[in-house]
């Protein structure tokens, strides 16, 4: 007997009930991510960067993404959270028992992406002011005072306040993610190791590009 046939007794022959409490909405059955890593949100605001301003060279495109990116962490529009790591971590000894669960990601400060002073692109990282960011694997990676390393593993960010804050929609139910379609062009994020964005183009971008409804701005959005 096939696992789901306990289903189909449970049900028998009634009609299937409609959860729906509004029953002109869409149907959804596929469960959204809450968080996406830092790295996906930096190629979703490359990938709208590219299509709002088509003359843009891809450095140009990848710079004013991280700058944009970068700043809604810093003013906490967008919240991120990481696994925290020091050097102190590694002197575990050999035969402990290690952890049941994994380890918690925590928030992240804010002040971690200051970027008034230092805000420097190279190949595999991007400065800021106190800390280093390694998209590609994302980490977050900073020294105490006595230069002794931390960092924040696994960064990753809320899905709903990329959506909210780069899509100008409300929420992530009004963004329509779909493959991109046979010769359309594939935006690189440009840093070293980065993976393309094929799998997270956007064609409502594009759209809302060619409309002239994209947010001119980081900010939250208005009703």
């Amino acid at each position: 007997m096939r696992s789901d046939q306990w289903l189909l007794r449970a049900s028998g022959t009634r009609p299937p009930i409609d959860y729906r409490p509004n029953k002109s909405a869409p149907v959804k059955a596929v469960y959204t991510p809450k968080y996406i890593s830092l790295n996906e949100a930096l190629i979703i605001i490359t990938d709208l960067m590219a299509a709002a301003n088509p003359s843009f060279t891809r450095d140009g495109v990848v710079d004013a993404a991280c700058r944009q990116l970068v700043q809604g962490l810093y003013e906490g529009a967008v919240r991120a959270e990481g696994i925290e790591w020091s050097y102190m971590n590694e002197d575990r000894h050999p035969e402990d028992e290690p952890p049941i669960l994994p380890k918690a990601f925590i928030p992240i400060d804010q002040r971690y992406w200051s970027h008034g002073t230092r805000f420097e692109i190279g190949d595999e990282n991007l400065s800021l002011d106190i800390s280093s960011v390694y998209f590609s694997d994302g980490n977050l990676i900073y020294e105490d005072y006595w230069g002794y390393p931390y960092a924040y593993k696994n960064v990753r960010v809320f899905r709903e306040d990329v959506i909210s804050n780069f899509l100008n929609v409300k929420n992530s139910s009004e963004a329509l993610f779909t493959d991109p379609q046979p010769n359309k062009p594939i935006y690189k994020a440009g840093m070293a190791g980065r993976p393309t964005s094929r799998h997270l183009i956007l064609s409502d971008l594009r759209r809302r590009a060619a409309e002239g409804t994209l947010a001119p701005r980081l900010g939250p959005v208005r009703a």
